[in-house]
């Protein structure tokens, strides 16, 4: 049922010329990034801080120091990348 509720929503949509795409994909990709900041910043005060991990005590979690530095960047760049390939697996070309 929701399926074919998608198809007539977005069936009219194929009419719309491909020179318009740019404003549509404007208004989606800002939309886009004020949602995730929001959810990241959301989820930081639900969880009172960014937690033991990052914090500049001497607390370690399971016998793991806190990150400090560059490594802390890195650490965090591998969060968001292993999170965009996730999403990514499933749009791959088959070879």
């Amino acid at each position: 049922m929701c399926f074919i509720l998608f198809l007539l929503i977005s069936c009219p949509l194929l009419l719309v010329p491909p020179e318009h795409f740019r404003k549509p994909f404007v208004v989606t990709a800002i939309t886009s990034t004020v949602t995730c900041f929001s959810i990241f910043f959301w989820s930081i005060g639900k969880g009172h801080g960014l937690g033991p991990m990052v914090k500049n005590d001497s607390a370690t979690v399971i016998g793991v120091e806190p990150a400090k530095g560059s490594r802390l960047a890195w650490m965090i760049f591998y969060g968001i990348s292993s999170q965009i390939g996730s999403w990514c697996a499933g749009v791959s070309p088959k070879l």
